[in-house]
C-alpha cells in the first residue's frame, strides 16, 4: 500500500529533448543549454526532428534501391515486362516506407503545389526533349556497335498487347519512380542539402537505378539527362504531377514509336 501511495506521490518525469548544438539532454522548454550555452527554441527542435527523419528516409531509399537493383538484376525473369513490373512495384514500396519515415506532414511536400495550366503544357515538351536526347544517344551507341535501332516490341502485338505495354512502361513506372525520386527522395534531400544538390543527387540515383539492367552502365548518361530534365521541371513547377506526366510521355512515346 505504501509503495503504491509513494508512486502516486512522485512528480511526473520531466520530458527531455536534445540540445540543437551539442546533443546534450535538456529539460523540455529550456531556453539555453546547460552544457554549451546554445539558445534553444521549439522551432530548432522541430527542425532537428525533420532532419533526423530525412536522414532515415534517405538511408531507406538508397539501401532499398540497392536491394531492388540486385533483386531485379540477378533473379531469373521471363521477359522485360516482368522485370519492369517488379521494378515499378518495388520502387513504389520503397517510396511508401521512406515517405512514412518522413512523417505525416511530409505528404503535401512530396506532391507539392497544384500544377498550373502552363505546367501541364510544359510537361510533354520535357518528356519529348528527354526522349530526343535518349534516342540520339542510343542511336550513336548502336551505330558504333553495328546494330539496328528499334526494340521491335510492337511487332505482332494487338490492341490488348499494346495497352499492356503502355501500362507496364508508360503508366505504372512513371508514377512509382517519380514518387520515389522527385517525390520522397526530393523532399528528404531538400531538408539537408541545397536545391541544386537535390537536383543532381536525385538525377544520379535515377540514372543508377536504370543502369544496372538493359545496357548496364552505358545507360547512365542519357538516364541522368532525363533525371535532370524531370528535376528541373520539379523545381520550376514545384509539383510532382508534371514530372509524372513528362516521364509517362517519354516512355509512352518510346513504346508507340517502337524505339
Amino acid at each position: 500500500m505504501r509503495s503504491t501511495e509513494a508512486r502516486r506521490a512522485r512528480p511526473p518525469r520531466a520530458r527531455t529533448v536534445e540540445c540543437v548544438a551539442c546533443g546534450a539532454a535538456l529539460r523540455a522548454g529550456a531556453e539555453f543549454c546547460s552544457k554549451c550555452g546554445a539558445p534553444q527554441s521549439q522551432d530548432s527542435h522541430a527542425d532537428r526532428g525533420r532532419t533526423r527523419r530525412a536522414g532515415r528516409a534517405l538511408i531507406t531509399v538508397f539501401l532499398g534501391t540497392l536491394a531492388l537493383l540486385l533483386l531485379t538484376d540477378f533473379l531469373p525473369w521471363n521477359d522485360e515486362l516482368e522485370l519492369s513490373l517488379a521494378f515499378a512495384v518495388g520502387s513504389g514500396l520503397i517510396a511508401l516506407i521512406a515517405g512514412f519515415m518522413l512523417g505525416d506532414d511530409a505528404l503535401p511536400e512530396i506532391f507539392g503545389e497544384s500544377p498550373r495550366a502552363g505546367d501541364w503544357l510544359l510537361a510533354p515538351l520535357v518528356g519529348w526533349a528527354a526522349l530526343a536526347i535518349s534516342t540520339a544517344y542510343v542511336a550513336v551507341l548502336l551505330g558504333l556497335a553495328g546494330e539496328e535501332f528499334g526494340a521491335g516490341e510492337l511487332e505482332g502485338q494487338g490492341f490488348e498487347g499494346i495497352a499492356l505495354l503502355l501500362f507496364l512502361y508508360a503508366v505504372l513506372p512513371p508514377f512509382t519512380e517519380e514518387l520515389l525520386d522527385r517525390g520522397v527522395l526530393w523532399v528528404a534531400l531538400e531538408r539537408v542539402v541545397s536545391p541544386a544538390q537535390t537536383l543532381l543527387l536525385t538525377s544520379l540515383l535515377f540514372a543508377l537505378s536504370h543502369g544496372f539492367n538493359g545496357g548496364a552502365f552505358l545507360e547512365i548518361p542519357h538516364r541522368f539527362a532525363a533525371g535532370l530534365l524531370f528535376g528541373w521541371l520539379r523545381l520550376r513547377t514545384g509539383s510532382l504531377a508534371p514530372c509524372i506526366l513528362a516521364h509517362a510521355v517519354l516512355n509512352g512515346t518510346a513504346v508507340l514509336l517502337d524505339v
